[in-house]
């Protein structure tokens, strides 16, 4: 078996405390490593202190910054970071 096997994945969580439904959480959890951040700023703090995350998903609409500026300072950070963004329900007008 090698050494790594069992070492889960990491995922950056930006999320406002009642943005993920905790059903969503528990299914990411059981096979990633959760790494959360409350916001923009903190989820840059978190990347640079902890980083690089192989996965980071922000929401567009985050408190003190927008998801696409977020994921994009990250991705300047670490170019090969996959960023997800959740829109809610925004249309591809309103993100550009």
């Amino acid at each position: 078996m090698h050494p790594h096997e069992n070492v889960k994945q990491r995922i950056l969580l930006v999320v406002d405390a009642e943005d993920l439904q905790p059903a969503h959480k528990r299914l990411l959890s059981e096979r990633y490593q959760l790494v959360e951040a409350r916001d923009g700023e903190c989820a840059l703090t978190i990347a640079r202190e902890q980083g690089p995350f192989p996965v980071v998903i922000a929401k567009q609409r985050a408190s003190g910054t927008s998801g696409i500026a977020l994921l994009r300072a990250l991705r300047a950070q670490h170019p090969s970071c996959v960023g997800m963004l959740r829109t809610a329900g925004l249309s591809v007008e309103q993100l550009m």
